[in-house]
């Protein structure tokens, strides 16, 4: 009987968890091309060149960029497929699992250092905190895993 309490009890997170990232990938639906091409062209680019593909071209004056966070989400997608807005959509998705993840650790936080015993104020908090960044969910820059080493730090 303890099991099942303890399976409910973790069921939360997951569920505030895919709430968040269906919220997020909702709002890129209808995002087709990047909306400010310099960060995206450039966080993009670093996983286009590590998928062997050479942009130098498109990216003439960008061929050094600062950021090398999202290219570990990436590169393979530039595998998956060939179809540019297909391929857009899909790095959109893996912004949104990067701005996600921050809600296992509002739980932590909620649970162990304020004392929160319940489960629906928590998922609430994680929402608003983890919905509440400075990141934008319609673009594919390097913010999100800025945002989740932000939170990973604390």
């Amino acid at each position: 009987m303890k099991s099942r309490t303890v399976s409910k009890m973790n069921i939360w997170p997951v569920v505030t968890f895919v709430t968040v990232l269906f919220f997020q990938i909702a709002l890129n639906m209808f995002v087709e091309a990047p909306q400010y091409i310099p960060d995206e062209l450039g966080a993009v680019s670093i996983g286009a060149r590590i998928a062997g593909y050479d942009w130098t071209y498109i990216l003439s004056k960008r061929n050094m960029y600062y950021g090398y966070g999202s290219a570990t989400i990436f590169f393979p997608f530039f595998f998956m497929t060939k179809d540019s807005i297909l391929l857009y959509r899909m790095l959109l998705a893996g912004g949104a699992v990067w701005r996600s993840l921050p809600v296992f650790i509002c739980f932590k936080i909620g649970k162990d250092y304020f004392d929160i015993k319940n489960n629906l104020m928590l998922s609430a908090l994680s929402i608003i905190g983890v919905l509440a960044t400075p990141s934008r969910a319609t673009r594919s820059d390097n913010e999100p895993m800025l945002v989740l080493l932000g939170w990973l730090i604390f």
